[in-house]
């Protein structure tokens, strides 16, 4: 049976909102997900990831403030981990809890610190021996969302069809770039399922609504990782 997990905090200090990507490969302190601060980087099993269909898909939400140096700038990392839980597959050093799950996948970008890219989403898949390409464009990522995948993309977390709870007072979201996950596609009402890291909000958007969200980024800024 598919699982439902979410991780929702509603105090997080703005400047926890920073990023992974841009078109040059790296986002400014104003990017997704990552901060520019200094990481101490966890040991990576040696071991693959889990194969998938050796278990559920378990949609997960997690949240990538775990305390780790670089959780500023880890929606990327985090979001790896996401989307391979969501495509059934055990992420190395998740048996060890989130943290030491998004250290390895970190690791695994090469990076010590700094917003990563797509790119780097690949090499952390490629490593934990997780089928995944960057090659698509974004209409071509949700139809393989659609017939299953999952999904990583950016934008401004302004341009997300919700706002986070700690923004609330505001009514808007800061303009940070972000990296999500989308995946569970409902055909009865056209919805994907959005798992973001930043404080692990599980949420539904249209099709429509998620483009908005990556469009919110210049064409050459604009990227997604199909996973599985």
């Amino acid at each position: 049976m598919r699982t439902v997990q979410t991780a929702h905090s509603s105090t997080r200090p703005l400047l926890q909102r920073i990023g992974v990507l841009g078109a040059a490969g790296a986002v400014a302190v104003t990017g997704f997900g990552f901060g520019a601060d200094a990481i101490g980087l966890g040991t990576a099993p040696v071991a693959a990831a889990e194969a998938s269909g050796t278990q559920s898909p378990s949609y997960v939400a997690i949240d990538q403030f775990q305390g780790q140096p670089t959780q500023d700038a880890d929606c990327g990392p985090t979001s790896a981990v996401i989307a391979m839980l969501a495509e059934g597959y055990q992420p190395q050093g998740y048996d060890q809890g989130p943290r030491a799950a998004i250290e390895t996948a970190r690791g695994q970008t090469g990076l010590a610190s700094g917003p990563t890219v797509e790119a780097h989403m690949v090499s952390i898949l490629d490593a934990q021996g997780v089928p995944a390409n960057a090659d698509t464009d974004f209409t071509g990522a949700l139809d393989e969302v659609r017939d299953g995948k999952s999904a990583i993309i950016t934008g401004y977390m302004d341009a997300l069809p919700y706002v986070y709870d700690y923004r609330a007072a505001q009514g808007v979201n800061p303009h940070i770039v972000h990296a999500v996950v989308i995946t569970d596609y409902d055909s009865a009402d056209g919805t994907f399922r959005i798992l973001d890291p930043n404080t692990g909000v599980d949420a539904r958007a249209t099709a429509g609504q998620l483009e908005t969200f990556q469009g919110s980024l210049s064409p050459a800024e604009q990227h997604q990782t199909v996973v599985g």
